[in-house]
């Protein structure tokens, strides 16, 4: 927090840099805005977890657009108004996880509060979120109760642990050593995604010794039968690096929904395996690789 003294000199500055001013009339000086981290309420059965990594929002304030900023933001963000305004959140995240991707979120709800400005000094606002109603949860897979990704092409097998778990009582461990290299793990099931959805994300908490790839695989959906059957086209959409923390990811499926359902006379037949893959490093003699939370959200 900025002492009263250092408001007042960053306020010249501000006005300064900002404000071309009349001679002889005194420039307004700002308010303060500080921004704490934020929280997501989520309806477990609809959405899901309430892990998130909001860390990116774009305020507004009365007929004011402020910025975009860090969630939470390290210095108080000054505002030129005073008096009651309505002010706006709007909860971002990097996509894709790189942080020079900053998107408003398509999946949450913005933040709306009224503040109080007073010239000088500072209003704290905690931005609560949540998931958009609109929003539909293709898989959640939290490795409580059960296991929806299985292995592919006789991959080493993972198991449920509970020691370290991100949340609950379990997560997903994936243990590669020099007997076992590789490994491919897709869904039971395949899931109806579409290119002309709004947004369609893959949201996961993970962390790992090693690089893993991400990767979608096209089905043949016959919607006589009711039965889907591979059509031999897969696509990697994200390689995630080596994370010894847990780490949240938002995974952005649009371009390569497009590359698949772009080439198909009949894209509206196709449903998606959502899976991972690694390749043990020269480098290790042995890696491992953790999950959790993985959803498939679509809106």
């Amino acid at each position: 927090m900025f002492s009263k003294t250092t408001k007042l000199l960053l306020s010249f500055s501000f006005i300064f840099c900002f404000f071309s001013s009349c001679e002889g009339e005194q420039e307004p000086y700002p308010s303060y805005l500080y921004l704490e981290s934020a929280s997501c309420i989520s309806n477990y059965e609809t959405h899901g977890s309430n892990s998130h990594k909001l860390n990116t929002a774009w305020i507004f304030a009365g007929p004011q657009t402020i910025g975009v900023y860090d969630l939470p933001h390290s210095n108080e963000v000054p505002v030129l108004l005073s008096g009651t305004q309505d002010v706006k959140v709007r909860p971002g995240f990097w996509r894709n996880g790189i942080s020079t991707l900053p998107v408003v979120s398509p999946l949450h709800s913005d933040f709306d509060t009224t503040v109080d400005f007073n010239l000088l000094e500072t209003d704290t606002i905690k931005p609560v979120f949540s998931y958009l109603p609109q929003v539909s949860m293709l898989l959640n897979n939290d490795f409580e109760a059960f296991n929806e990704f299985v292995p592919k092409n006789e991959t080493v097998d993972a198991f449920i642990y509970s020691d370290g778990a991100f949340e609950g009582n379990r997560s997903a461990k994936i243990t590669l050593d020099a007997n076992n290299t590789i490994f491919e793990y897709g869904t039971k099931n395949q899931y109806d995604l579409s290119y002309n959805a709004i947004a369609s994300y893959v949201e996961l908490n993970y962390k790992c010794d090693a690089p893993f790839s991400v990767y979608l695989k096209a089905f043949a959906f016959d919607p006589n039968t009711g039965i889907s059957t591979p059509n031999n086209i897969g696509e990697r959409v994200i390689t995630l690096l080596a994370k010894d923390e847990w780490n949240k990811v938002y995974i952005d499926l649009s371009e390569t929904l497009i590359i698949f359902e772009g080439s198909q006379s009949n894209p509206e037949y196709i449903n998606y395996e959502l899976g991972f893959q690694a390749v043990l490093p020269d480098s290790l003699s042995t890696a491992s690789y953790y999950f959790d939370n993985v959803k498939i959200l679509t809106r």
